[in-house]
């Protein structure tokens, strides 16, 4: 027999008296997150956050030698698998695709070297000069 929305409220009304009432807990509460003061203890409570990692900065003139000559191999893979041995041109490029990868995966890592801009994070303290001691 199907329950409807009817059937609990004669069967609750009839059978109060004989069954406990069901006790549900409440969820625990979680607290808030943790508030960190900048150092010296004065100024706004600030949420204790990571600082986000900027973007590397890469020098696109610099690389461009390199994907020329990682683009190169790729070509020259390609044409000699598909004129000199007779492959599908498909079939060429993919195979062309996995050698370049392959015999190019050096100059990636030179062209990703070559390019990277050094920016510094932090900038560097000035250097305190002392005055010369005063003879006597």
């Amino acid at each position: 027999m199907a329950r409807g929305r009817g059937d609990r409220a004669g069967k609750a009304a009839a059978g109060a008296a004989a069954a406990p009432p069901i006790k549900v807990k409440a969820p625990k509460a979680v607290p808030p997150r943790a508030k960190t003061r900048p150092k010296g203890g004065a100024g706004p409570v600030l949420p204790a956050t990571k600082p986000k990692a900027e973007l590397e900065q890469f020098d696109l003139r610099a690389a461009l030698p390199f994907f020329l000559a990682r683009i190169g191999i790729f070509l020259v893979i390609t044409a000699v698998l598909f004129f000199a041995v007779g492959l599908n041109i498909l079939v060429a490029v993919l195979l062309g695709l996995i050698g370049g990868a392959a015999a190019g995966y050096p100059l990636a890592r030179m062209q990703k070297r070559a390019a990277h801009i050094e920016t510094p994070t932090t900038p560097a303290p000035p250097k305190v000069v002392k005055p010369p001691k005063a003879k006597r």
